[in-house]
């Protein structure tokens, strides 16, 4: 033992390591002080392994450096443009989340045509406005300002943010152009005045972006037709239609109304061409929009072969129906001419209308233009249409005029009689419908029961006939049903406010059950009616002295929709005729 060398002190370090390779099953004997003491040596003995002095000098400059990247990952000490940039990315990413969520909703509850939801999170806003904090001259920051001020009713400064981005002598914000134009549109619907210099200019510059309303790409192709520049018109008109061929309906009925006969046919073969292959979707619509187009430039023949075929795949669309009933109806138009003291019609026509349709109520205007014909006047052509029925059985135009022959005679039970022969074979032919509940209130006694119970078929079967409700609100009168009659009446004017005799009608109830207020209110809104449809009816008759005179340019106007160019077809093109 005292021969033995002593060995050398082990080194802190070493010491520490030797610590830690202890025996660890020893430590579950150790009492809590006991370890608390043995963690207390492992630190003093880490400690002092520590090469102090170096870590204390490499410290601040550690500490600088973490604070230098924090404050420049923070946007502290970048450029304000750099800043500026951060916040709108930011902002962009919130928008791109939320439309996301939109869209990842609208899957979820199989709604997908729905639009997104443009109600953006207030932090946003807050990210975009401290966007123009920073710097004022970020475009997209002070353009979507504008839209949300925009969207929250402000459309005035709206627009001066807009014109600062899009001035009318430089080139500015692509999407500010675009803004300016719709807006000057929409002006320009509502009775504005407004220039259409600028209007082109804001077209042309807006519409050079990606991003722009199908609407306004036509009307510029409108705009761009009226200076003879064909060829970038028609550029602009395929561009729309890669968005909504059905907005090409209101380039034709265009053209058609300036007898530029030529391009109305091209767009017509445009629409036709882009949706040739998809006539078996949308429940039929791809149908009705190729039958319009044909319809519109006198190929209804065709029209009508295209609606057949689409019957057949869609036998449940109300609206294909409704469309093939007027292409009928036109091509009977068509024929309904007077050639010197002769007559010529072909009723087999107009008879295939009220089939495929008994509910569309324009047939109303075809027999009443066969009176003005003189049709159903005279004995000679009440015999021919008896003939006709006798040989051909139920023919629903022969029976409707003798039933207006008769009841023009007095000839009430006769009258009644034809009106329900064709019912019997057509029960939901509202037009009979509504005509036989107002012979029966005329009959001694009224049989004011069956009466209710005929409209009220007609109004289940289309609801937003106004001369139904107006109808029903004259039989309830005569049952001295007078609160009742106003509702009626009110819900004829809610689907056609232009309506003077309802809303005289409605007048006298107010006064009769002594609500003079209303009466006031109803008279005051009569008058603004009446001046309007005056002033509709001076702007046509101005309008169709110019076209006498000469072809005029067609004015911009945003396109009508689809529905609205459904209902308006049938009409639009027996004008033509």
């Amino acid at each position: 033992m005292f021969g033995q060398k002593k060995s050398d002190p082990l080194d802190p370090e070493e010491e520490l390591n030797a610590k830690i390779k202890t025996n660890w099953f020893q430590r579950f004997r150790f009492s809590p002080v006991e370890l608390a003491g043995d963690f207390l040596d492992l630190l003093s003995y880490w400690r002092q392994s520590r090469r102090w002095t170096s870590v204390l000098m490499i410290l601040p400059v550690a500490l600088i450096a973490i604070v230098m990247g924090s404050l420049i990952a923070a946007g502290k000490l970048s450029d304000p443009n750099a800043k500026a940039a951060w916040y709108a990315d930011r902002a962009m990413k919130e928008i791109e989340l939320s439309k996301a969520a939109e869209l990842e909703k609208d899957t979820a509850s199989n709604e997908s045509t729905r639009s997104v939801n443009k109600q953006l999170p207030e932090f946003v806003d807050m990210l975009f406005r401290r966007v123009l904090q920073i710097n004022q001259n970020n475009k997209f920051a002070r353009f979507y300002v504008a839209t949300q001020m925009d969207r929250y009713g402000s459309r005035g400064s709206a627009r001066q943010i807009m014109e600062s981005l899009a001035t009318t002598k430089t080139t500015g914000y692509t999407k500010a152009h675009t803004w300016l134009a719709m807006d000057l549109v929409e002006r320009s619907q509502k009775g504005d005045a407004i220039d259409v210099e600028t209007l082109k200019y804001h077209l042309k510059r807006g519409t050079s972006g990606d991003e722009v309303p199908p609407s306004l790409l036509l009307i510029y192709s409108q705009l761009l037709q009226q200076e003879n520049k064909t060829t970038e018109s028609q550029e602009f008109l395929k561009r729309a239609a890669e968005f909504e061929p059905k907005l090409l309906l209101n380039a034709i009925a265009v053209y058609n109304q300036n007898s530029l006969s030529v391009q109305a046919r091209a767009t017509a073969d445009m629409l036709v061409e882009k949706i040739k292959n998809k006539l078996d979707d949308n429940d039929g619509e791809n149908v009705i929009l190729t039958s319009q187009a044909l319809m519109f430039t006198n190929r209804i023949d065709e029209a009508i072969e295209i609606l057949q075929k689409g019957s057949k795949r869609f036998p449940n669309s109300s609206k294909l129906a409704r469309e093939y009933s007027n292409a009928y109806r036109i091509k009977f138009r068509a024929t309904a001419v007077r050639l010197s003291d002769q007559i010529n019609v072909n009723l087999d026509f107009l008879n295939a209308a009220i089939a495929i349709d008994p509910t569309n109520i324009l047939v109303q205007e075809e027999l009443m233009l066969l009176s003005k014909l003189g049709i159903g006047q005279n004995e000679t052509v009440i015999d021919s249409l008896r003939a006709r029925i006798a040989t051909m059985g139920t023919s629903y135009v022969a029976r409707l005029l003798l039933a207006e022959t008769a009841y023009s005679k007095g000839k009430l039970e006769d009258a009644i009689n034809e009106y329900e022969v064709v019912l019997a074979e057509l029960p939901r032919m509202t037009l009979a419908l509504n005509n036989l509940a107002m012979l029966y209130t005329q009959l001694t006694p009224p049989k004011f029961d069956e009466a209710m119970k005929l409209i009220d078929r007609a109004i289940e079967a289309t609801p937003k006939v106004a001369e139904f409700h107006d109808s029903r609100g004259d039989i309830l009168v005569l049952q001295k049903r007078k609160e009742d009659a106003i509702e009626s009446y009110l819900l004829a004017l809610s689907s056609s406010p232009e309506r003077v005799e309802t809303r005289e009608k409605l007048i006298a109830l107010y006064a009769d059950t002594e609500q003079k207020e209303k009466a006031e209110l109803e008279r005051g809104r009569l008058e603004i009616v009446k001046k309007a449809l005056e002033e509709l009816r001076s702007r046509a008759e101005q309008a169709a002295k110019q076209r006498e005179q000469s072809v005029q340019p067609p004015s911009p106007t945003v396109p009508t929709t689809n529905e609205q160019a459904s209902e308006k077809s049938g009409t639009a093109a027996a004008e033509q005729k």
